[in-house]
């Protein structure tokens, strides 16, 4: 589960590139899916796949796919496959004329579903925590994954979250979080840097720094287009793998405890 409760900050993009690092590493089975209560921006930043599928047929054909007649390639419809980095995703609602909210009933039922067919299931959320369907994902998480770009707006909102989360039934999943920094400047300040990742390490008890990872500028990610994770610099690339196996290793560290 990625989050922060702030816009812009790096949640989607966070989730395309992690599930690609995961995708060319595994060579599939990997899921990245845009749990927003109306719509996010993963379908704008993704391949699409030439079809309409989205969370919302995905939602009207789950009572028959979670039956035993239910396969794999029945998601073809629904999930957008990611050609190249082994992935697929599940945007949320396209039709701008929607007016449906994704609440935890939703939730479940396509978690119930996903978790059947993918290995790993990275979720996207909004910006309201205290939405049903970002609670839902709370509950179902295995593994929390914090974002936020090097700037104090969007550090003050994800540790704001974060004491919300302390004082509640999921302060659990503090203790095994990764950090994800994200320089939105190839100037961004070193001071300021430092600072929000020894924040956060102290928050999550990282004490090693392992599970605080910084991440790169990327020139082409700027422009806020479709994520080629190609595109990335080597060091960029290596970042991003750097990401995924500390939210790997903490996912499985978490599940043997």
């Amino acid at each position: 589960m990625v989050v922060n409760p702030k816009g812009g900050v790096g949640k989607t993009t966070s989730t395309l590139l992690l599930a690609a690092a995961l995708g060319v590493a595994r060579g599939g089975g990997v899921l990245a899916w845009d749990n927003n209560e109306t719509r996010g921006t993963m379908a704008l930043r993704s391949q699409d796949a030439g079809h309409g599928g989205d969370v919302r047929t995905l939602l009207a054909a789950a009572p028959e796919l979670t039956s035993t007649a239910g396969r794999a390639g029945d998601l073809d419809a629904h999930v957008h496959h990611q050609r190249g980095v082994r992935f697929d995703v599940l945007p949320s609602e396209a039709d701008p004329t929607g007016t449906g909210i994704v609440n935890a009933d939703d939730f479940a039922a396509l978690h119930a579903l996903l978790t059947r067919f993918y290995r790993v299931v990275l979720v996207d959320t909004g910006n309201n925590i205290r939405a049903t369907n970002w609670q839902a994902a709370a509950r179902a998480t295995d593994q929390l994954v914090i974002t936020t770009t090097v700037r104090e707006d969007s550090g003050a909102s994800a540790a704001w979250m974060l004491d919300a989360l302390a004082e509640s039934k999921h302060a659990h999943l503090l203790t095994t979080a990764v950090t994800l920094l994200h320089d939105p400047s190839p100037r961004s300040p070193e001071r300021l840097r430092s600072r929000l990742a020894d924040h956060f390490a102290a928050v999550t008890g990282d004490t090693g720094g392992t599970r605080t990872i910084r991440l790169p500028y990327e020139p082409s990610l700027a422009a806020g287009g479709r994520i080629d994770h190609e595109q990335l610099s080597t060091a960029g690339q290596r970042a991003w793998l750097r990401a995924a196996a500390a939210v790997v290793t903490s996912a499985a560290g978490r599940t043997q405890d």
